[in-house]
């Protein structure tokens, strides 16, 4: 596993020797005579939905959500292959997933509700075309069985396939090489991004959240009693260069790939970096290609392809090895394209698991985005940040984000409000086991 060194200015922080116990009490209850100011770094699916739930919480409070670019032409979810699943081997994954499945079903009546219309004038393409999973080892299998009992228990719906179940079900699949798989029959499927942020912020507008475009550079802190860093106003370069300075009771690190630089500042250094990940669109000549409610795929290689909503078409991609995932910089970075890994690596898989059809295939188009990639796990970084008495964070799901983003927003919600997350368990996924390596927690079903 990738690592980051902790920063020299956290070498000497005295972090909370239990996990199980919350961080310390909230400061909600102090500021509530002056309606306390909430600022949310990142409008994108993560900001607006912990906005949303902070004003579904405490209609009075102040929250304004800073993002610096409002048409999301780069956002780590626009440009993300819009999955949702259940299909994870942490618990916890798997009951955040259930929570925002249930969001996501009743956002369209959400939205009529509070924005007019009706629910399908405020759809977000939701399609529930479900996801495959394969394994070709003994202990892939192992961990595949463990994952789908666990799935069940918790309320997913996922069954084992055979190889030969697999090929009955789905015709197109080689299955020789597959000792067992998974599919979900519901809950499963695709969203249009674009769609589940225009939704979340329009209810953010609705409910009195502000919204500021810029790009914050710098915070205002002072350093309280046990090297612990207190935030009381961000500095925001908006357009055309105007600086604006917005005071700050609590603030949110909902920045995405850009969360490890807003926390330079206060000397800490988060392990949340940009990692490129390439999508592929492709079109099947095949008299018979896969339908449209084909499942997303996922091959034992790691790459995944799923259909679009017109015939014979389909997009695909695969994370690359941990040795050729650099960190990246600069949006310049996601214009440069290597379609020899198209070429190279996943065409030929495609070929092996789809050989009736994907044969005859030409590619259509690319493009790549950022995952907000937590290199110490791989999992959500939820909750107070040790070493700050303020600053909440909301990072790193390392291609998860899309999918969780209600429940990652409520949770961070009621650990504001609350002090402690009521209504999920996401006490794993605290801060605190990023100083503590002993208690990082590792997800199997990374795609």
């Amino acid at each position: 596993r990738n690592s980051v060194s902790m920063s020299p200015s956290l070498s000497g922080l005295v972090v909370r020797p239990r996990l199980l116990t919350w961080h310390h009490a909230t400061r909600w209850a102090s500021t509530q005579s002056s309606r306390p100011a909430v600022i949310v770094v990142g409008g994108s699916v993560m900001g607006c939905s912990t906005a949303w739930h902070l004003k579904q919480l405490d209609p009075s409070a102040n929250v304004t959500v800073v993002e610096r670019d409002p048409s999301y032409a780069v956002a780590s979810a626009t440009l993300s292959a819009g999955g949702f699943r259940q299909q994870f081997s942490l618990p916890e994954n798997i009951s955040m997933s259930l929570h925002s499945l249930d969001f996501l079903r009743n956002l369209p009546k959400l939205c009529a509700r509070h924005l007019g219309g009706t629910s399908s004038d405020h759809g977000i393409g939701l399609r529930e075309t479900g996801y495959c999973f394969m394994a070709a080892s003994e202990a892939g299998a192992a961990t595949l069985a463990a994952n789908i009992a666990r799935q069940n228990r918790l309320g997913a719906d996922v069954e084992a396939l055979s190889p030969s179940r697999l090929r009955e079900v789905y015709p197109w699949c080689y299955n020789q090489d597959v000792l067992l798989a998974s599919r979900s029959t519901q809950g499963e499927g695709i969203i249009d991004p674009w769609r589940l942020i225009s939704s979340l912020k329009s209810l953010c507008q609705v409910a009195g959240v502000t919204f500021v475009t810029g790009e914050v550079t710098d915070v205002t802190s002072v350093t309280l009693s046990g090297q612990c860093a207190e935030v009381q106003a961000v500095h925001v370069c908006g357009v055309n260069g105007a600086e604006t300075t917005l005071p700050c009771d609590i603030l949110v690190n909902a920045a995405g790939p850009h969360a490890a630089a807003l926390m330079t500042p206060l000397n800490i250094d988060l392990p949340v970096r940009a990692r490129k990940r390439h999508v592929f669109s492709f079109k099947c000549g095949a008299t018979h290609p896969p339908p449209t409610n084909t499942p997303l795929t996922v091959d034992p290689t790691g790459v995944y392809f799923r259909p679009e909503l017109s015939q014979a078409s389909f997009i695909t991609g695969v994370s690359p090895p941990a040795d050729q995932d650099p960190d990246c910089t600069g949006h310049n970075t996601l214009e440069e394209l290597d379609y020899n890994l198209f070429d190279d690596v996943i065409w030929p898989v495609l070929y092996h698991r789809v050989p009736t059809a994907f044969d005859n295939i030409k590619v259509t188009g690319a493009w790549a985005g950022y995952y907000d990639y937590n290199t110490m796990d791989q999992n959500a970084i939820l909750g107070l940040c040790d070493g700050t008495a303020n600053v909440y964070l909301c990072n790193g799901f390392s291609g998860h984000g899309l999918q969780q983003s209600p429940a990652a927003g409520l949770a961070v919600a009621e650990m504001i409000v609350y002090g402690e997350c009521t209504s999920l368990d996401v006490e794993r996924f605290l801060p605190a086991r990023l100083w503590q390596h002993e208690l990082l927690v590792f997800e199997d079903n990374i795609v």
